[in-house]
Parts: C-alpha cells; structure tokens; sequence
C-alpha cells in the first residue's frame, strides 16, 4: 500500500485475511490487514466499501489494542478523505490522536493529516498547532 499500488495491496491484504486463524496474535495481524485494506480500497475508487470495512472493525474493537485502533481509525479517516469527506476524515483522525497517541506511527500519521486537513478547512492557527506538535513529538519526521 505505501508503494503506490492499492490494487496489490488490496489482493495481498486479502491473502492475509483469508487465512485460517485461531490464536490471537494472527487475529490481530487479520485486523490490521482489514484495516489496511479499508484505506487500500479507499485508494482504487472504492471508498464506500472501505469505509464500510472500517466501520464494521470499530464495531467490535479491542479497548486494549490500542495499536490497531489507531490504525483502525487512520484508515476509517484516509478512506472518508479519498471520498471527499473531509471533516469526517478530520474527526476520525482527531480520535487517533486524542485516544490513541501511545502508538506513535499511527499517531504521527494523524497529526500530519489533521495539519493538512484543516489548512483545506480554512483553520490555519489548527493547522499550525497540529504541525507544532508533530515537530515536537516526532522530530525527525518531514
């Protein structure tokens, strides 16, 4: 997905959904890639289903799997953004970063959209603190 082609992506991820799981570990790498895959499908012109995907997965999260909840709702976020929903994209974000800043990447990520996200929305002075803080937390990022 990083590499640019949401349709591998999307067949690779589904690879690791299909496959047959039963001790936690691979049911959490299973979330992870229905997750990504939300995001991949967002990307090839099918936001509807990834968000639908998404949403199915914060049905039924895991309170103490923070890591795969930010990823969860980063993707929920990037999906509702390729549709053009960007304030639902901007509120979904904002939960990764309100409730699951622990996983730095995922959060990083989120603070990085919201900077993006509200300088579209017309909102420098949010755009400038999300941007502050990213360069706080997380220097070395670009």
């Amino acid at each position: 997905l990083r590499g640019g082609d949401a349709s591998k992506a999307v067949e690779g991820l589904q690879s690791v959904i299909d496959q047959q799981a039963s001790d936690t570990s691979t049911i959490k790498i299973q979330r992870r890639a229905k997750a990504a895959k939300a995001e991949a499908l967002a990307k090839i012109g099918k936001s509807d289903e990834g968000i639908e995907l998404a949403k199915t997965l914060i049905a039924d999260l895991d309170l103490a799997d923070t890591e795969t909840n930010a990823e969860i709702y980063n993707a929920l976020a990037a999906a509702k953004a390729e549709s053009g929903d960007k304030l639902g994209a901007l509120l979904d974000y904002s939960h990764t970063h309100l409730m699951f800043s622990s996983n730095a990447p995922a959060h990083a990520e989120a603070l990085s959209q919201l900077a993006s996200l509200y300088s579209e929305l017309g909102k420098p002075d949010k755009a400038a603190q999300m941007r502050a803080e990213l360069q706080q937390r997380y220097p070395g990022l670009q």
